[in-house]
């Protein structure tokens, strides 16, 4: 589906295996032989996309089941570009490029994980709705020629479990948060959308669950940082330099951990309000969920054998 500014979308897919979601957003300029601002968060220039709203829901079996509740687009990117594909949501593909005669147009492209496979079979429905609010396109690109396309992501697999992603906001001028993440948790970030290199954020924080525990200073904090990028062999960003938002910090990756919690100390007057988040990715397993899951899987099985015995 294709939004425009002021517009709220409704999707519903039926009848598909997906495993995310892909934002393409298609800017064109304003001015003549101009360049488009990079992708900005709160700041009322060029493209910001903190004035869009996610949300995607599972109907399944009379129950809805959400996975993003209702989240700012530019939340949710700077979650999941925090190891890879920031230049292609921040800068993004120029298709046509600026001129004496030219209107410079850009491509953003960003794909949201479901962290796993959604089987949407019978009556089950996957509602995907987005709300891009005035104010998305500011000064440098033209709103009536700008549109921001959704999809579902087609896959291949057997879902076993329901992903959802939540957050967090931090108060302007906390010193302090402790949070009860759950159970079932694979992924956690202090996500900063702070260009202010010089003024820290995050001094500390303690990561506490049934099985990992943890305490890390602000360089320690760094360090686990880095090391999620030599999980994913992705090149790490050097501190000040190749980081858009350089107070970000991917605490835990992939590693389910239950009974989770998280204690922060911040920088309390660096802290500005709405700016800084605790995110992070948790599932939850039904026994419905598990039986289809099995079920599939068996039906692969029998046809793999198939295939060996012809």
């Amino acid at each position: 589906m294709i939004i425009l500014q002021n517009e709220t979308r409704r999707q519903i897919v039926e009848n598909e295996t997906v495993n995310g979601i892909n934002v393409t957003v298609n800017l064109k300029s304003s001015v003549l032989n101009d360049e488009i601002p990079d992708t900005n968060y709160n700041q009322a220039v060029g493209f910001d996309a903190a004035n869009v709203s996610v949300e995607v829901s599972l109907m399944r079996n009379g129950k809805k089941t959400e996975i993003i509740p209702g989240k700012s687009l530019a939340l949710l990117a700077n979650f999941y570009t925090i190891l890879k594909s920031s230049d292609q949501w921040q800068k993004g593909l120029i298709v046509v490029d600026k001129g004496a005669a030219s209107y410079q147009q850009v491509q953003r492209t960003l794909f949201i994980p479901f962290h796993g496979h959604i089987n949407l079979k019978g009556d089950d429905q996957m509602i995907i709705t987005v709300q891009v609010n005035r104010g998305t396109y500011n000064a440098g690109v033209d709103a009536s020629a700008s549109t921001i396309k959704v999809e579902q992501n087609q896959s291949i697999g057997v879902g076993m479990a329901t992903y959802k992603f939540e957050s967090y906001a931090i108060q302007a001028n906390q010193d302090t948060e402790s949070i009860n993440l759950g159970d079932n948790v694979e992924r956690v970030a202090l996500v900063s959308f702070s260009k202010t290199q010089l003024k820290p954020i995050f001094k500390s924080a303690s990561l506490s669950s049934d099985r990992l525990d943890w305490t890390k200073n602000e360089a320690e904090l760094w360090l686990q940082h880095l090391q999620n990028f030599d999980n994913v062999n992705q090149n790490a960003p050097n501190r000040y330099g190749a980081n858009v938002y350089p107070e970000n910090r991917l605490l835990h990756l992939n590693n389910e951990i239950d009974r989770a919690k998280i204690n922060v100390r911040l920088q309390p007057n660096n802290v500005v309000a709405s700016e800084n988040y605790i995110c992070w990715i948790s599932f939850t397993v039904n026994a419905d969920d598990v039986t289809r899951g099995n079920e599939m899987l068996a039906k692969h099985h029998v046809k793999n054998m198939e295939k060996i015995l012809l």
